[in-house]
């Protein structure tokens, strides 16, 4: 149960993550204000830091959900 409901998680932040970077690149495209740009860089910021909190345990548990479980397993 535990390895479904972090897998689920895993999916939903990482498309959220694809979401805020697909925004970056249209903001760059379109040449829009660096403030706009600045949020949501945070943004993704706050997203991987959420992420790497809530997911490190589960990533020791089960280091096959994640390619990155190395990185995040020496922390």
């Amino acid at each position: 149960m535990q390895k479904e409901v972090a897998t689920t998680v895993m999916d939903d932040i990482q498309k959220i993550n694809a979401s805020i970077n697909d925004l970056l690149s249209t903001l760059d495209q379109q040449g829009k204000d660096e403030d706009i740009r600045a949020l949501t860089q945070g943004a993704l910021r706050t997203v991987m830091h959420v992420y790497e909190e809530l997911m490190r345990p589960v990533i020791r548990q089960f280091p096959d959900l994640d390619p990155d479980a190395e990185f995040l397993s020496k922390k």
